[in-house]
């Protein structure tokens, strides 16, 4: 089949034989942390978790932190799981400093008839890891069908942040010391998972979501706050770092977000995996500096009919994050628009 016409100029696949050595490390990584898990090897599993590693086990959960609750929340691991996870797809983007994993995966979450109204049904799951140092520092699942949606709206879904702490959970706790990485079993898995996915093969959501994020680097781009608020949801979520606290509502991210808007933003790779109710989108891009200085950089964003209801931030992928005063740019003409436009009208 010849290629088809794209909408944008970016990426859509990866080819694994032209892997960076940080993204080859981290498929390896994300195979390891699929095989413990349908091998019920939970040490194993456990090993490839940082001890600081960042928790959200559904997208609209608490940011929590460490082993312990990555142990309580995590699905396919402990002693009563019988589940098992497919890999669907796989995407990464990686430079010295970390590497973002973007992967499409299929649970089955226990026998037919047994866990839930969900036993035995297969049930896709988007999931977002960073890795650094052969560990997983940042973990993020993200439901994509409206089936998991409604068993939240029912109650019949644990509560977001989880269950308490189990019992067998406790000796994975930090200061028990490090762990090494644990020997892995031989994988039984056939490990024929997509890495390339042009754009005619996209669902109505993939295809909304990768529109409404191209309009997001244009419009940063551009330098106007404004219409950049015009992709993004009224109750979006975001974090400028991954140590900051939770943010939410479009005029807070515009607040945040108009000092440091504009500039040359090259937009590289783009991969989604989404459903009928939520998308999640990662990309590559390259920011340039007045002075001509390149950055690889990273942002994940999640979108749901056609406005974006999180931004995970832009990370830079060779080295550590720089920090921007909150006062850097307050006076700058972006600011003044937004500060304008938020302004309670006058009462006549």
């Amino acid at each position: 089949m010849p290629p088809l016409p794209k909408q944008g100029f970016e990426n859509n696949g990866q080819d694994p034989a032209h892997y960076n050595a940080q993204e080859e490390a981290a498929a390896a990584l994300v195979r390891r942390w699929i095989d413990t898990i349908n091998h019920h090897d939970t040490d194993g599993h456990i090993a490839l978790i940082d001890d600081d590693v960042l928790v959200r086990p559904d997208a609209y959960a608490s940011v929590m932190r460490g082993p312990l609750r990555y142990c309580a929340t995590i699905v396919g691991i402990g002693p009563y799981q019988k589940g098992s996870f497919l890999l669907n797809e796989l995407y990464v983007v990686g430079g010295r400093w970390e590497t973002d994993v973007l992967l499409k995966r299929t649970d089955i979450n226990s026998q037919a008839a047994r866990g839930g109204p969900l036993g035995g049904y297969p049930v896709p799951v988007a999931t977002f890891l960073r890795i650094r140092n052969g560990k997983v520092i940042e973990w993020v699942d993200m439901p994509i069908i409206d089936v998991l949606a409604e068993e939240a709206n029912t109650g019949v879904r644990l509560m977001l942040d989880g269950p308490p702490t189990p019992a067998w959970c406790r000796k994975y706790a930090p200061e028990r010391g490090s762990r090494a990485p644990a020997a892995v079993p031989a994988s039984t898995l056939n490990y024929w998972y997509g890495t390339t996915k042009p754009e005619y093969y996209w669902n109505a959501g993939e295809k909304s979501a990768a529109r409404t994020v191209r309009a997001w680097f244009a419009a940063w781009q551009s330098g106007d706050p404004l219409l950049l608020g015009s992709f993004v949801d009224p109750t979006v979520m975001f974090r400028a770092s991954p140590s900051e606290a939770m943010g939410h509502g479009r005029d807070n991210l515009l607040r945040q977000v108009c000092r440091v808007m504009g500039g040359k933003r090259k937009l590289i790779d783009l991969f989604v995996v989404g459903g009928d109710y939520d998308t999640a989108v990662l990309t590559r891009w390259d920011d340039t500096s007045d002075q001509g200085h390149v950055r690889h950089m990273s942002s994940m964003f999640r979108v749901q009919h056609g406005l974006i209801t999180e931004w995970m931030y832009d990370r830079a992928l060779d080295e550590a994050p720089q920090s921007v005063s909150a006062a850097t740019g307050r006076d700058s003409p972006a600011c003044q628009a937004v500060d304008a436009a938020l302004r309670p009208a006058a009462r006549r």
